[in-house]
């Protein structure tokens, strides 16, 4: 016997503020003295760093610093973090973990790599600067292709990673499936792509960083949808620090479709900073 009576519908309670533009995102933070960030990305999608020469873009005005993937490596910090989730079909200890840094020190892989990370007193002056940052390349030959990526001919993304093949994922009975194509009595042989595809939130990418340094504890706003992986991360992976060090908060978030589980590069930039 089912003893199940629907209940009534929960009531929406957040629409108001929304509706009336009172919700609170990261554009809507300004904390005093706070700087502005800016990132100078790759225009390429595979090239050697020969050179990076920041002293003109250094003298801009209201410029405070401007950080670069060499700086961030003799800091100590640590590369990226890793966090796929394990499920019963999927072990992500077999994945091929690059070692991935906020900034490219040598070498960049994909256009919009991090190579400088500018600090001034305003946003359009960290722009501004980025301009005069004197970058020389040492362009090689990009795949794109997903066939010719792991045919062997095209290069490797990263040279410890055969064949451009991050991992394998399978799932299903195969001699199952084998079984029924040979006993079938007509079998169509097709090839499917899979499109790229990116989430587009109504707000991108944020975050801003306040550290106080006499009690050495940095608050992290942060439109997340995990809050304390990200506190874990950002404390034991990339800052080697306690996590009592770190408070991560999350306020509105202006949409994710998961894309705001990950740990990008601007965020340690921004705490670094």
């Amino acid at each position: 016997m089912n003893n199940f009576r629907p209940q009534s519908a929960v009531i929406r309670t957040e629409d108001s503020r929304f509706l009336t533009g009172a919700g609170k995102y990261i554009d809507d933070i300004n904390l005093p003295k706070q700087l502005f960030g800016y990132m100078l990305r790759s225009p390429h999608a595979n090239a050697r760093i020969q050179s990076i020469d920041t002293n003109a873009a250094k003298l801009m005005p209201g410029v405070i610093d401007i950080l670069i993937g060499e700086e961030y490596l003799l800091a100590g910090l640590g590369p990226l973090p890793h966090n796929a989730p394990k499920s019963p079909d999927f072990d992500p200890s077999q994945i091929f973990q690059a070692t991935h840094y906020p900034l490219a020190k040598n070498h960049v892989r994909y256009v919009g790599d991090g190579v400088a990370f500018i600090v001034a007193e305003k946003s359009s002056q960290a722009k501004d600067a980025a301009e005069r940052i004197v970058i020389e390349y040492q362009e090689r030959n990009a795949v794109v292709d997903l066939e010719q990526a792991i045919s062997g001919e095209g290069n490797r993304v990263w040279n410890d990673c055969p064949q451009n093949i991050a991992y394998e994922f399978h799932e299903g009975d195969q001699s199952s499936v084998e079984s029924a194509f040979k006993t079938a009595t007509h079998a169509i042989k097709g090839q499917i792509r899979i499109n790229r595809l990116a989430a587009s939130p109504i707000e991108p990418r944020g975050v801003i960083a306040d550290y106080n340094p006499n009690t050495n504890f940095t608050t992290v706003y942060l439109p997340t949808q995990g809050a304390f992986g990200a506190k874990n991360m950002l404390a034991n992976l990339i800052f080697k620090q306690p996590a009592e060090n770190f408070r991560v908060i999350t306020g509105d978030v202006g949409g994710s479709f998961g894309m705001k589980g990950a740990m990008y590069p601007e965020t340690p930039l921004a705490i670094w900073a």
